[in-house]
């Protein structure tokens, strides 16, 4: 999947919680046509 180029590229803020610091993230959307075989012999 990592050779498929990046259709869609974002930054979002996550919030803080009690637990743990603000912080970013950074999204990348990916994707490919599948291929299937056929594996059941009729």
């Amino acid at each position: 999947m990592e050779s498929q180029p990046i259709i869609f590229e974002r930054e979002i803020d996550i919030p803080a919680t009690a637990k743990r610091q603000a912080r970013k993230a950074k999204l990348a959307v990916r994707f490919s046509r599948p291929s299937i075989k056929n594996t059941i012999k009729i």
